[in-house]
């Protein structure tokens, strides 16, 4: 069983998918698996998926879902959900490209108490050094707001 489940859901990203596998294989936390579901493009990611697994170090530990049909977010995270082995489920979006001890910190973080039931990632602004969100929290008023946005990238360490 793997420590943690990465589920990527991919509608329409030809253009973003391989940058996101490439920045899965520079991971130094290695014990992972990918759930890529495929949510039934029309703009030719699955066989841009196909032909980089065909090459790509990822593709013993990547379970390539493929949909007929959209299900949208929801649904593809959900159909994920049914493939997924890990202790841990990390959400990524097909757009990301994460740093190299991305994993690495989400694990240690869960693991360092008992009581942590959910970590949110600092989210950077492609081609900048502001943040786009450090988590997400509510005021008292019940106000919806994204942590540190704006912000420069170094703000939370």
């Amino acid at each position: 069983m793997p420590q943690a489940s990465l589920i990527i859901v991919n509608y329409n990203g030809k253009e973003w998918i391989i940058d996101c596998l490439r920045a899965l294989e520079r991971q130094l936390f290695k014990d992972f698996e990918i759930v890529l579901i495929e949510n039934g493009s029309l703009d030719g990611s699955l066989d841009r998926i196909r032909n980089y697994l065909g090459e790509s170090s990822l593709a013993p530990i990547v379970k390539l879902v493929t949909l007929d049909t959209n299900l949208g977010f929801a649904g593809g995270t959900a159909e994920g959900l049914k493939h997924a082995h890990g202790i841990y489920i990390a959400l990524l979006n097909n757009d990301t490209r994460p740093d190299g001890r991305w994993l690495e910190a989400l694990v240690k973080a869960m693991d360092s108490d008992p009581k942590i039931g959910i970590c949110a990632s600092k989210l950077i602004i492609f081609d900048t050094d502001l943040i786009d969100s450090a988590g997400d929290g509510f005021s008292t008023l019940l106000k919806g707001f994204k942590r540190g946005e704006g912000r420069g990238a170094s703000f939370y360490q």
